[in-house]
């Protein structure tokens, strides 16, 4: 994903929070996890001073993932033109993607 906000909002829209809600969630985790931080929400992202960046970045994504919209790789990939590489899967989901021989044969277990 590429940004701490995207968590806390897939988070209420997976339990069916009102807006409200999210919003009071949002300024408590500010206020009691990150006092000093002037902006989490911002500084938390992988798109945050993206020049700053200067490994070559891998980003992996399946389109069947319900937890992470694929919009979220291609917001990654456009703020990193030339330097990250997005590799996308099919009927894996979120959870057994890294452990796809195509995807990551190193780590595979068989």
């Amino acid at each position: 994903m590429v940004d701490f906000s995207y968590v806390v909002d897939a988070f209420c829209a997976k339990l069916g929070l009102r807006p409200q809600v999210r919003d009071e969630l949002r300024i408590r985790i500010a206020q009691e996890l990150f006092p000093q931080e002037a902006d989490i929400w911002s500084r938390f992202s992988v798109v945050h001073e993206p020049e700053q960046v200067r490994a070559p970045i891998l980003v992996v994504q399946d389109d069947d993932d319900d937890l992470v919209l694929p919009a979220q790789a291609r917001r990654i990939t456009s703020a990193y033109p030339g330097q990250a590489r997005l590799i996308s899967t099919r009927r894996l989901g979120h959870r057994r993607i890294l452990a796809d021989p195509a995807v990551s044969p190193r780590w595979s277990t068989s």
